[in-house]
């Protein structure tokens, strides 16, 4: 017989120096040729431990081959070496499980593999790899597919416990893709509570092959703590689902043995079902063992069908959700028992300038934001005409136009879908929503004058903070003024309601020392408030006239300014070119 020397291939693999043994090599004597049942030789090749390789091949496997011992990985070269699985009844493929209870192994794995069932046994339930109580486990770069049977019963990847593994750049298509399940001890019983614990599933592409099955099913009581789904995910006719009964099975458990810190990211969801009740991600945990913090983040749910929800977390005590974005379905999101720490919106709010278009219209430019009660984004792929004379989407609310008015604009949208369109309204807070539409967002303002008309304008600003500027010079809130002592000047006509900022330009003229000042101060304020104190010296022309660049000028509430000149022969001009205000 050949030496095991001869089979320790150091270096040609990742095997850390230890022996490499490839399964057709004669001392084991497997053939590859999908016929040949292989699983002997396949076995003995495992039994020998370390890197267990298999060349380019079809191999007939017809009943669980076993690995029961630490540091044993199964390599092959990707879709060029297939494990078939041809059993009599159903059975496990690959099961990886220590010889005692509560005594798992450790750095073992799987790389570069096709797993396939036979389709001539599609009457028995088979699950093609079980990893029972593994510590540092790598499972990379392996395709489950396709793997169905048994009314649907079959699972591609099934784990039971413990800590410390990955699961990464999988392809499964299985009428259970990813089944999570308790840490069982093998005779009916629980080894602990480590069920998955740091535990990472990246970079997957799940397929349920019998609907409505989850492609990711976690097993009801089973505590999950710090599991990452993520890198790139995409879940097709089914979700993530994971539903207590009404007790736990292991009773109460202190917060420290709870589950906890649940990530889902990058994720996207197609067709996940036909009925409203079929969530995307369906984590319903009984109030005697809740999960803590779950993160949800950077995920599109996208329909093939529109019978379908998007997140229902129950006694879920934490939900933080990013740029998570739903499309189509029947509802967004429900929540009980818990809290959401923030939005299941995208992030700020993007283009959608306003600017006058004509008089009766302004327009909306293309865009997206989060709606105003963050639920979800409202997406305009090109840009709105809000026209004065349409009633409902697209124009004024309800009733008619008034004259000398200001007008909220709002990009508006229905939830989970992409329909857009705008809003005129005379509220800055609770415009009457149009029936259908669910999702608003404040981005601008206009007034119209006493015929009615639009006066022009333009809106400058790419983020929250916008700056309006009016195209006109029918502006002149003071003319000639001579007050010495502070007077009000209310600046409605030219700031709108919500709006605490104008951009003012301002003359000073008929001057005749070096201390001639024009001071301004915001609405309210008293002697011990020290006034803006604009003097002459930026430009000086005929007449003595001091013109001065724009300036921010704070108003009060009631958008009031404070204004007077130092000497009783000085004489102001005050122009309101514009405001800034916050969306």
């Amino acid at each position: 017989m050949t030496t095991a020397t001869t089979r320790n291939w150091a270096g040609l693999f990742f095997d850390k120096g230890g022996a490499v043994n490839n399964v057709k090599h004669p001392d084991f004597g497997a053939i590859g040729d999908g016929v040949a049942n292989d699983k002997g030789a396949i076995q003995a090749a495992i039994n020998a431990g370390g890197i267990v390789f298999f060349p380019p091949g079809v191999y007939r496997v017809a009943s669980t081959l076993t690995i029961s011992a630490n540091n044993v990985v199964l390599v092959g070269c990707g879709n060029a070496s297939q494990l078939r699985f041809n059993p009599s009844s159903g059975g496990t493929l690959l099961l990886f499980e220590g010889t005692t209870p509560g005594n798992g192994i450790k750095n073992a794995g799987i790389r570069d593999l096709l797993l396939r069932s036979d389709v001539a046994d599609g009457n028995f339930n088979k699950i093609a790899v079980d990893c029972h109580d593994i510590r540092d486990f790598r499972m990379e770069n392996v395709e489950i597919a396709p793997w169905s049977g048994g009314a649907g019963g079959s699972t591609g990847l099934k784990t039971r416990g413990r800590q410390n593994s990955s699961f990464e750049k999988l392809t499964i298509q299985a009428d259970k893709p990813i089944h999570i399940a308790i840490n069982d001890d093998g005779l009916g019983g629980t080894l602990d509570t480590k069920d998955a614990d740091h535990f990472s599933f990246r970079d997957m592409s799940l397929l349920s092959l019998t609907a409505p099955n989850p492609v990711v099913i976690v097993e009801p009581g089973a505590i999950l703590r710090n599991v990452n789904f993520g890198g790139f995910l995409v879940f097709k006719n089914g979700g993530l689902n994971w539903v207590d009964g009404a007790t736990v099975p292991r009773g109460a458990m202190p917060d420290d043995k709870k589950s906890n810190n649940v990530t889902v990211e990058n994720f996207r969801a197609e067709g996940i079902g036909s009925s409203p009740t079929t969530y995307a991600v369906q984590i319903q945990k009984n109030a005697a063992g809740p999960l803590y913090d779950l993160t949800l983040r950077n995920t599109l749910l996208a329909p093939l069908g529109a019978g379908w929800s998007g997140l229902r977390a129950d006694n879920v005590l934490r939900v933080l959700a990013e740029h998570v974005r739903y499309e189509g379905g029947q509802t967004g999101y429900n929540i009980s028992g818990g809290e959401m720490v923030n939005a299941l919106a995208s992030g700020p709010l993007v283009g959608l300038q306003v600017s006058w278009k004509t008089a009766n219209q302004v327009e909306i430019a293309r865009g997206r934001c989060p709606s105003d009660d963050n639920t979800y984004d409202i997406d305009v792929s090109s840009p709105i005409t809000v026209d004065m004379t349409v009633s409902g989407a697209g124009g004024l609310d309800t009733g008619s136009e008034a004259s000398s008015t200001w007008y909220a604009v709002w990009a508006i949208g229905k939830n989970r879908e992409s329909t857009t369109s705008g809003l005129l309204s005379l509220s800055g807070t609770t415009p009457t929503m149009p029936a259908g539409y669910q999702l608003k967002r404040l981005v601008g303002w206009v007034r119209n004058d006493g015929s009615g008309n639009f006066r022009k304008f333009s809106q400058r600003g790419g983020g929250l903070t916008r700056r309006c500027y009016f195209d006109d010079r029918s502006n002149l809130a003071v003319s000639d003024g001579s007050a010495t002592t502070f007077t009000n000047k209310n600046l409605s006509e030219w700031v709108p309601p919500g709006c605490d900022l104008a951009i003012l330009m301002t003359a000073l003229r008929t001057l005749s020392v070096a201390t001639d000042r024009l001071l301004l101060r915001p609405g309210g304020s008293t002697s011990a408030d020290t006034p803006w104190q604009l003097g002459p010296g930026v430009i000086t022309g005929t007449g003595n006239k001091a013109v001065f660049s724009p300036i921010e000028m704070p108003t009060d509430s009631g958008r009031v300014i404070q204004w007077m000149v130092s000497r009783s022969d000085n004489r102001a001009d005050i122009w309101v070119v514009g405001f800034e205000h916050e969306l």
